[in-house]
């Protein structure tokens, strides 16, 4: 319970309250809330303020920063007696049922009503009984759980800090929110003397206490705080009660789901014994494109039960935002990855049903386009079968049964083909190469070898310019380093051929050597018969043969050995 005040007479202020930014309740016509246990987390820090309306205006509260924590109001303090002693004033009252309680004093002078009340907290005065010890610590709980088929069973088990007999009788007090407020099973509070207790509770969720209590007083309470508990892969829900009608013992709950981990908060409920007026108001409540998580709780043999559960959205739509963190990494020359974010429940404005993405090949010709679509559970996926070399826009949005979403995109290039590794292709290219360059070796020194038989080298001849002065062309051969040899060739005269007959012959050896001894050859013979029948004198024949061995030796003496090669130089 939450309360306030305001410095103001007007009657039809109405009030909202808030806590940590969130409207827990609104339409408050009283200066006080009660906030059911299951909105309540202790020991956490919440900021609480107020909002005021009158007409048209409005105001906050400053806020206040605070854990919560279990407190017990009491009535108001009974048969309140106070004395003076040396300016002091004593009060005393009795203490409520014998408990140790804090007592909220609010004093200021009299006659100063416009001046604000100053507070004092104080313990009220009370008589033990028998010297029995107040019961100052919780009980220590532990708790057993088993869950199926919509029910939760809880063993709880307790003990005391202390076990003393100076604490006398103790009896063990143990409350739950769901029987509390009557969804689906009321049922009063639980007393024990023992330290151990069996509880049926449904899958929504739920506050237990377990308090001490002696003939001193109560223990400040044990509280054990159960979330609700969502069966496994929840589908949308096809139909539910809130238009319906339905039995005494059923009842409804919408949890607010909200945040990625889906805790529920905010919840909604609905029993068949609130009026028409009221529920249609409570209807009001519960909001567009926000998920809830949708109970149907039953009492069946006098035990709260979950019969269906399912999510639950008043009005659906396309996921209004983009998967969150989109980006691609590890392109190699075929294939690529992606990865992603959930989008975030508040965003979805509907169960997602999967992703959708989408491959767009760029190139100067055409766009190529291909879409995959995947689990909504899925956060990163492998594309294979890519283009060396390429660039690709790649594209993903999420689906709901309303529609598609916005789309986030990444643009990604492919690596060239030659940058391969280790592919059979391009070993089978490097294979084919390196073996024609050995072929080719080989082949080049097997030509090597086999050169010289099949293609023998041809001698190339070194032919000197010989002048017709023998002195001059001898001195010019013997500048060069190779040493020369002169050959001269006789020419052998048969046996049985007499001299002159020899002599005849030989005027026809310049012929054989030279085409230029067919001038002497031709005017011999133009002599010869020139003379008619005259015949020269054997004298005259022996003095042209001498003369003809003369040349014929001078002609001789050209022909050289030079490298194993006879050389004709003809004289001009």
């Amino acid at each position: 319970m939450c309360e306030w005040s305001m410095n103001t007479t007007e009657n039809h202020v109405i009030f909202d309250f808030y806590m940590n930014d969130r409207k827990i309740e609104t339409n408050i016509k009283e200066t006080w809330v009660e906030v059911s246990e299951e909105r309540l987390f202790q020991n956490q820090s919440k900021d609480i303020w107020i909002k005021a309306h009158l007409e048209n205006s409005s105001c906050s509260s400053p806020r206040r920063s605070g854990e919560l924590r279990q407190t017990v109001k009491y009535r108001a303090p009974q048969n309140i007696s106070g004395s003076w002693s040396e300016n002091n004033l004593y009060l005393t009252w009795n203490a409520f049922n014998g408990s140790l309680a804090f007592a909220e004093v609010l004093f200021r002078k009299q006659g100063h009503s416009t001046e604000s009340w100053e507070k004092r907290l104080d313990t009220a005065n009370f008589t033990h009984k028998e010297n029995l010890m107040p019961l100052e610590h919780p009980p220590e709980v532990k708790m057993t759980k088993k869950s199926g088929e919509g029910v939760r069973r809880l063993t709880l088990t307790w003990k005391l800090e202390q076990q003393t007999a100076a604490f006398g009788s103790v009896t063990y007090i143990l409350k739950d929110t769901q029987s509390s407020r009557g969804c689906p099973c009321k049922k009063k509070e639980h007393h024990t003397k023992t330290t151990t207790h069996t509880i049926y509770v449904s899958y929504s969720a739920v506050n237990i206490s377990v308090i001490a209590r002696n003939e001193v007083g109560y223990s400040s309470p044990a509280i054990i705080q159960l979330p609700a508990e969502p069966a496994a892969n929840l589908k949308p829900c096809s139909e539910t009660l809130l238009d319906k009608k339905w039995s005494r013992k059923t009842c409804l709950q919408l949890y607010e789901l909200r945040d990625e981990d889906q805790r529920p908060e905010n919840v909604i409920t609905l029993m068949a014994r609130i009026k028409k007026k009221e529920r249609e108001r409570i209807r009001t409540d519960i909001k567009d494109y926000v998920r809830y998580l949708y109970f149907e709780h039953s009492c069946e043999s006098g035990k709260p039960k979950t019969v269906h559960a399912c999510l639950f959205y008043q009005k659906e739509g396309a996921p209004q935002r983009e998967p969150p963190d989109f980006i691609a990494f590890g392109e190699t020359q075929i294939s690529a990855a992606v990865s992603w974010r959930a989008i975030p429940v508040a965003d979805q404005r509907s169960v997602l049903t999967h992703y959708n993405l989408c491959v767009v090949k760029i190139s100067s010709q055409d766009e190529q386009r291909e879409c995959f679509n995947m689990s909504a559970s899925l956060r990163e996926f492998h594309l294979e079968n890519l283009t060396p070399g390429t660039k690709y826009n790649i594209s993903m949005a999420g689906v709901t049964r309303m529609g598609e979403g916005p789309r986030a995109f990444q643009t990604i290039n492919t690596m060239p083909e030659k940058s391969l590794r280790g592919k059979p292709q391009v070993w089978f290219i490097l294979g084919s190469l390196l073996g024609l360059l050995l072929i080719s070796g080989t082949g080049m020194c097997i030509f090597k070898r086999i050169r010289p038989k099949i293609l023998p080298a041809v001698p190339t001849p070194v032919i000197s310019d010989f002048t017709t002065h023998p002195a001059e062309t001898q001195e010019m051969l013997q500048k060069d380093e190779e040493e020369l040899h002169d050959v001269m060739l006789h020419q052998l005269y048969p046996q049985n051929k007499s001299l002159p007959e020899a002599t005849e012959e030989a005027t026809v050896l310049p012929g054989e050597w030279d085409d230029c001894s067919d001038e002497g050859v031709e005017k011999e013979r133009v002599d010869s018969e020139g003379s008619g029948e005259q015949r020269s004198s054997p004298a005259s024949t022996k003095q042209a043969s001498r003369e003809e061995e003369i040349q014929l030796e001078q002609e001789l003496a050209l022909l050289l050995y030079r490298r194993g090669l006879v050389l004709d130089l003809k004289m001009d």
